[in-house]
């Protein structure tokens, strides 16, 4: 019951034989693992980084817009149409791209 008896009952432990059977694996499949791993964290990264992009590049036309709706109210309506036109070239997915498609291409007129 010394020696004998010991070494039997550690090669029946349920955690050695599960934990043999997943170096197992791990040994056949564990670069395929890892190159799963690293591709999605290279994907999730790039998405990360092109929506930061976007909301970043939104945020700054919206501004542009913002400052052309209040020139427009203001009067000076050429100067408007250019902060406009100038939100417009990189932001024409964003949403306020397509809210600065709706704006006139011509110069604007006073109805006053």
């Amino acid at each position: 019951m010394t020696l004998a008896t010991r070494k039997h009952a550690r090669l029946e432990d349920p955690g050695a034989e599960l934990l043999d059977r997943m170096l197992l694996h791990w040994n056949r499949y564990g670069k395929i693992v890892l190159g799963v791993v690293v591709g999605l964290a290279v994907v999730g990264g790039g998405v990360f980084l092109a929506l930061r992009s976007r909301a970043q590049t939104e945020t700054q036309a919206a501004g542009r817009l913002a400052e052309a709706n209040i020139m427009f109210w203001s009067g000076y309506y050429q100067q408007s149409l250019d902060r406009s036109k100038h939100a417009s070239p990189a932001t024409t997915t964003t949403g306020s791209g397509t809210s600065r498609a709706r704006w006139p291409s011509t110069g604007a007129t006073s109805t006053r």
